[in-house]
């Protein structure tokens, strides 16, 4: 303890019984009672040095207390874990735990040495035992020599005991080994799977793979194409081993489609409304890739409102919470609808504005793209609306100077207030209740012309925010808007 005067003092030292003895002792006081008052830290009477009784640890490190760093650790990174297991015995133990909790395989390589220690290390195999989650990556070499991840599931059947989640990216291909389908059901326990940038024959290889887990909650598809999406390959088969009481809770479906593919998107949801699987979903996101957004065809991308609506209805009242991707090219304006999802509690909405051109026109067709999906909404129960709008400055007028002060200024006008604003402000209007407290706008601005300067890109912010807050009227003067800084990226 430090008392106001800055002396130090020391907790009461006990010794042996005695009972003419007083159990206080105090450096320089040698009474044999007690102090006649309470000695407090604003005593400033002591006129003697007070001394400690005992020493701190003589370095740093030492005084830290273990779960300071336990939680550091926790934190790290994947690839910093071995080198933090490596520093002392005292961060081995949480490091290594934390570095098996989640297993990466990134190359053959990488997968023959896990196999190596998994058959020769019996602290190995605990780890592995405690494992929740593998990821697998296959983007750092051709598709064709990723063949370990046929044999995974045989190698590792009864390792993984713990194992909830499953990431594949890039690694699954066509017409894989017939016993990686067979081996994938001694995961039955897996509660989520990724697959991203995935290729497989048809729509039956991705049932194949989804059925080997009846207690699959989370699905993740992102960037999964198919080699036939033919009418026959896209209709529902339901596997004989898979029970009908199989339900998904969580959705995510972003795919690629481009001007002359195949379907992707019509042939997954297809089996997805044909089965019973997304009947009780509470979490759907779904959308294209932002990417096709941009450079896709405007007829693929009314399709893919059209599909995922389908799934919305097949979802009904089930449905908690929706994340949807919009574009702007799509003429007439393109929605999702929410009819049928009542007591939808939270909503997200992304705008891709690209290719647009004017200012005016970008801020029209945003205003027409939310009014589509919002006036469909029925549910009473919303709590929070986020807005995602991403803008660019390719192929178009957008230039730092028709922003500022050209003709293309976003400065909005009285005739720029059309039927499409008073629309879209009277839903507004209607949607709002006691439950809704928040709408969050983000904004997002690719630059494919060089990024702009700091003061550039801040003199651009204080000329759209204002635009912002008659966008988002109704809204805004209750209070309950929250428009986050803007993001200026590369394209």
């Amino acid at each position: 303890m430090v008392c106001k005067a800055g002396r130090m003092l020391c907790r009461p030292t006990y010794k042996a019984f005695s009972p003419n003895a007083s159990p206080w002792s105090v450096a320089g006081w040698n009474s044999s009672a007690p102090p006649p008052l309470p000695l407090t830290l604003s005593d400033t009477s002591l006129a003697v040095p007070l001394t400690f009784i005992g020493s701190l640890p003589p370095t740093l490190i030492d005084r830290i207390p273990l779960e300071t760093f336990e939680g550091i650790i926790d934190q790290m990174d994947h690839p910093s874990l071995p080198v933090a297991a490596l520093v002392c015995k005292a961060w081995h133990h949480r490091a290594t735990t934390n570095l098996y909790s989640t297993v990466e395989i990134i190359s053959r390589t990488n997968y023959h040495l896990l196999v190596e220690r998994f058959r020769t290390s019996s602290h190995v195999q605990q780890m592995l035992a405690r494992t929740r989650t593998i990821i697998v990556k296959g983007f750092s070499y051709p598709v064709t020599r990723a063949t370990f991840l046929d044999s995974l599931p045989l190698v590792f059947a009864t390792a993984l005991p713990a194992l909830r989640t499953f990431a594949i990216y890039g690694a699954l291909r066509p017409a894989m080994h017939p016993t990686f389908y067979r081996a994938l059901r001694q995961f039955g326990h897996l509660l989520s799977l990724h697959l991203s940038d995935v290729r497989l024959s048809n729509v039956t290889e991705l049932q194949r793979v989804v059925y080997a887990f009846p207690n699959l909650q989370a699905l993740h598809l992102r960037g999964v194409t198919l080699v036939q999406t033919d009418s026959a390959c896209c209709r529902y088969q339901l596997p004989t081993h898979t029970p009908l009481e199989y339900k998904l809770k969580q959705l995510e479906l972003f795919l690629d489609e481009r001007e002359g593919e195949r379907p992707y998107l019509t042939c997954i949801t297809n089996w997805l409304v044909g089965s019973t699987i997304c009947a009780s979903l509470t979490d759907l996101a779904a959308g294209l890739n932002g990417l096709e957004v941009k450079f896709g065809a405007r007829g693929q991308q009314g399709r893919a409102c059209e599909q995922i609506t389908l799934l919305l209805e097949t979802c009904g009242p089930s449905l908690l919470s929706f994340h949807g991707r919009l574009a702007a090219m799509v003429e007439p304006p393109a929605g999702y609808h929410l009819v049928h999802n009542t007591a939808l509690r939270r909503l997200t909405l992304e705008v891709d504005l690209f290719n647009v051109g004017h200012w005016e026109e970008k801020w029209l067709r945003a205003a027409s793209r939310l009014y589509a999906t919002l006036s469909t909404v029925r549910s009473q129960q919303l709590e929070c609306i986020t807005i995602k709008l991403t803008y660019d400055d390719w192929g178009s007028d957008w230039t730092l100077e028709s922003v500022l002060v050209g003709p293309e200024a976003p400065i909005l006008t009285q005739e720029m207030l059309t039927s499409q604003w008073r629309s879209l402000h009277d839903v507004m209007d209607r949607l709002y209740s006691d439950k809704l407290r928040d709408v969050t706008v983000e904004t997002l601005i690719l630059h494919y012309g060089g990024l702009w300067s700091e003061e550039e890109a801040n003199a651009v912010d204080q000329r759209i925010i204002p635009i912002y807050r008659q966008l988002f009227a109704p809204w805004n003067h209750r209070g309950i808007v929250k428009m986050t800084n803007i993001d200026h990226a590369q394209g």
